[in-house]
């Protein structure tokens, strides 16, 4: 009966914030460019970037701050500011563990040579579009319980979702958000390309089509111009180029990125969830010049502000003649003794010059992403009730039995 107590009453707070506020549009625009710098005095991470934070201590905010005065605080900024100044909080996400992850713990230096370029090793797969561990699930999970708990603290939930197009990221958003938000139907996650991970030669980085993203996401809408096919994938097994995205070419796609948010968004809170690499450049972006690293799953508020040119039309390309380094290099391959080590100090160490992978499961244990239902993959179905209550180490291990069964 207090159980139940408890629970109605987190969903009616839930249920007064979002109505209170403003439904997100994202309506069409010119992009103006924006110059980008953090409002500090509200966040650990942001006002020392380079001390490590623990980011499920409230999110990072400061000791003496409450999440009303943020919250307050950001309204004042908007309503007090010049024509041609915007602050937004934006909750940067990076998706919890995938497969791929997975992998390049086990093989280490050669997945990024030689495994990253296959779809598995045989048994467990991590392209195209790799999907959540069950560790990934739990992890995604557990942000929600997180996040319920704050409510209690007048947390402010974002007023608008934007995403990866990969399945990762949105499986991420879903399992942290959809209790909060998604269930009542108060917002439409947008995917949006240029929140994608670094564009190069995996197949976890092959974006899967919009028809299929369509009916595993049915709930979310994509950006004006999204196309069916991945156009940007540049693995050199199918692709004669063989070219990889620079740390140069991500900041100027997350320049993109920032600058059609704050052009194109009326909300003022905002979630985005995408990948370590681009969230990394993100924070660059928006003014922490070394920028903040992201665990599996890490969210990470900024408070952001955001001036522009009021004479900008918002009708000519970003200016990257600037740009230190060229926006593309070659894909280099494996050494020819490449080893890869695995996790247990028992398992032996072993060269490239053997077989792609082991066979390491059974047929049911096998990770098939092509037969994946509309809403998780096969293994997250079936690891379902691996939630919060399973030990940390307990859903690693457990994935990671798929690579070590038959070692």
């Amino acid at each position: 009966m207090i159980f139940e107590s408890v629970t109605l009453n987190l969903y009616l707070t839930i249920f007064l914030i979002l109505a209170s506020t403003t439904t997100a549009t994202v309506k069409p625009a010119n992009i103006r460019h924006g110059n980008y710098s953090i409002v500090k005095g509200f966040f650990k991470h942001t006002d020392n970037p380079s001390t490590h934070h623990d980011y499920k201590d409230n999110l990072g905010l400061n000791d003496n701050t409450t999440w009303p005065e943020l919250k307050t605080k950001l309204d004042n900024l908007n309503s007090e500011s010049p024509a041609n100044t915007t602050y937004k909080l934006i909750y940067l996400g990076r998706h919890a563990e995938g497969w791929h992850n997975l992998a390049q713990e086990f093989y280490g230096d050669a997945y990024g040579c030689y495994y990253a370029l296959r779809n598995g090793n045989g048994t467990v797969y991590w392209g195209p579009d790799a999907y959540l561990t069950p560790r990934g699930i739990e992890q995604a999970s557990n942000n929600s319980v997180l996040l319920k708990s704050l409510i209690q603290n007048e947390f402010p939930l974002p007023q608008a979702f934007y995403v990866s197009p990969f399945s990762r990221c949105a499986d991420t958003m879903n399992h942290t958000w959809y209790d909060l938000v998604f269930r009542q139907g108060y917002a439409t996650p947008i995917f949006k390309e240029s929140l994608r991970e670094s564009i190069d030669c995996g197949t976890a980085e092959h974006r899967r089509t919009k028809t299929y993203l369509q009916q595993r996401y049915p709930t979310y809408d994509f950006e004006q111009g999204f196309s069916e096919y991945d156009l940007l994938y540049t693995n050199p097994l199918y692709n004669q180029t063989g070219k990889v995205e620079t740390q140069n070419g991500m900041y100027w796609r997350a320049k993109s990125f920032s600058d059609d948010l704050f052009s194109s968004e009326d909300a003022t809170i905002v979630s985005v969830t995408a990948h370590g690499v681009i969230d990394t450049v993100m924070t660059k972006v928006v003014g922490i010049q070394i920028g903040l690293p992201f665990d599996e799953a890490g969210i990470v508020p900024l408070l952001v502000k955001c001036v522009v040119d009021l004479n900008d039309k918002g009708d000519q390309p970003i200016d990257t003649s600037i740009a230190p380094e060229p926006f593309w290099s070659d894909f280099h391959t494996c050494d020819s003794q490449v080893s890869y080590t695995t996790l247990p100090s028992s398992v032996a160490t072993a060269t490239l010059t053997g077989s792609v992978g082991k066979a390491v499961s059974t047929a049911s244990d096998r990770y098939d992403v092509t037969t994946s239902s509309s809403k998780t993959s096969q293994t997250s179905s079936a690891n379902a009730s691996l939630g919060p209550q399973v030990p940390k180490n307990l859903t690693y291990y457990l994935s990671l039995l798929l690579f070590l069964f038959n070692w």
